[in-house]
């Protein structure tokens, strides 16, 4: 009977000694959780990416547009099994630059899939934005991940988005040579007046050249942009251009 005891009362301190441990382990674990959640909270702004509840994104809380302009060639060869099914990428559509898409943008980051109670654009906005937009599949995926963050309903939106595309002259280029992201720059910077190399940015893939991007502020005018510039191609890339066909 001391005996049976004896092991009664060890097991009962190593049941003990486990569950203080294990409160300890998770007190920590909590501890840890809470800091993390914390700092994303406090400093959202240092993601690439961000929805905060920290502002009203449906107000157009947001510090200027990129307007991209994708290069079509390109896309057309590297998303082969995409543009199987679009227009632009057909054989004698002869498609150069068409609008990827007019982007709100903070200093650092971006809103992207606000909420929004606005409507989608219907068939017959989508529609009236195919002679600068490839497809109506991507005027409603613009909207859906840029469009409910610029505080605007859709056809404002798109309004501003054609605006935006007006204002700027896309220079010639010679497909036959491979320029580097440098030269690229400078001439689109010579066909639009107020344009600066601070507010431009090319963007490759695999070497070709894929889009160009332009910062502007909310009422269209040219502005630098630091972070968007960050991503760019290097100035001494040399670039492919395939041709439209």
């Amino acid at each position: 009977m001391k005996l049976l005891g004896s092991k009664f009362v060890q097991t009962g301190l190593i049941l003990f000694a486990g569950a203080i441990i294990g409160a300890f382990a998770m007190a920590k674990y909590n501890s840890t959780n809470f800091k993390t959640e914390k700092n994303i909270d406090i400093k959202p702004q240092n993601q690439n990416y961000k929805n905060s509840n920290y502002y009203d994104e449906e107000k157009g809380d947001f510090d200027f547009y990129v307007l991209s302009l994708s290069w079509s060639p390109t896309f057309c060869i590297k998303h082969k099994k995409l543009s199987q099914s679009e227009e632009q990428c057909k054989s004698g559509s002869k498609k150069g630059f068409v609008v990827h898409g007019l982007w709100p943008q903070f200093e650092h980051g971006y809103p992207r899939s606000c909420p929004s109670n606005k409507s989608t654009p219907d068939n017959g906005l989508a529609m009236q934005m195919l002679d600068i937009m490839p497809s109506t599949r991507l005027v409603r995926l613009e909207w859906e991940r840029h469009g409910t963050c610029s505080g605007l309903e859709p056809k404002q939106y798109f309004q501003t988005l054609r605006k935006a595309r007006e204002k700027i002259n896309i220079p010639n280029f010679n497909y036959q040579d491979r320029p580097t992201t440098a030269l690229i720059e400078q001439e689109f910077v010579k066909s639009n007046p107020g344009l600066d190399r601070n507010g431009i940015a090319i963007i490759h893939n695999d070497n070709m050249m894929a889009e160009v991007r332009i910062c502007l502020k909310k009422s269209l005018e040219f502005r630098p942009c630091e972070e968007v510039n960050s991503r760019a191609a290097k100035d001494y890339d040399k670039l492919f251009i395939p041709s439209p066909k």
